[in-house]
């Protein structure tokens, strides 16, 4: 079974593909898809988009798992809602891979 992990964020976010077998796992693809600070917010909701599913339609997943979002002791430049983990979620939702 091949498996998407993301870790969302807007101005990065991390990405692992494995493929899951009788115990045994593989590292197919792992990396980054970044955005520069200072940059209009839509449009880099756009890129994570646009890249999670060019990442989608080379290697369809069986399943995609998501990190939760973690606030630490400086978080006073959080937008609220995830909109990164919604860009990622999104592709994947589009996806044939549910």
């Amino acid at each position: 079974m091949r498996i998407l992990g993301i870790d969302p964020g807007y101005g990065i976010t991390g990405f692992g593909l494995i493929e899951a077998q009788r115990g045994q796992y593989q590292l197919l693809n792992c990396g980054a898809i970044t955005t520069p600070p200072n940059t209009e917010f839509a449009w880099r909701l756009e890129v994570i988009y646009n890249d999670m599913t060019e990442l989608l339609r080379v290697s369809p997943p069986a399943a995609v798992a998501s990190a939760e979002r973690f606030i630490g002791p400086n978080h006073g430049h959080q937008r609220g809602p995830e909109p990164g983990r919604d860009s990622a979620g999104g592709a994947a939702g589009r996806g044939a891979c549910f």
